[in-house]
């Protein structure tokens, strides 16, 4: 992989973080962050809806840094896996 290439997928998935971390009340339990996510992710909020469709094919086309990202336990794998199932 260029080393440009894993520069710009680092910057989106950082861009792709601040904006969850926006979306996820700071209260929120592990279940209540994951629908947050869920729903962000399903349109509420149009950048993050893009930039998750635009990080998602970035994956599925190559192997590198946002495929393993998509691959880590976090909370937005597991949202992923409760919306999309077992092709997240």
């Amino acid at each position: 992989m260029r080393p440009a290439t894993e520069k710009y997928e680092r910057e989106l998935w950082e861009e792709l973080e601040s904006l969850l971390a926006d979306a996820v009340p700071d209260d929120a339990n592990q279940e209540d962050a994951e629908r947050a996510i869920m729903v962000a992710i399903l349109a509420q909020d149009s950048r993050i809806h893009t930039l998750h469709r635009r990080i998602q094919n970035l994956a599925r086309s190559r192997s590198g840094y946002l495929r393993g990202r998509l691959e880590d336990d976090s909370p937005l794998t597991r949202a992923r896996r409760r919306l999309y199932g077992k092709w997240a």
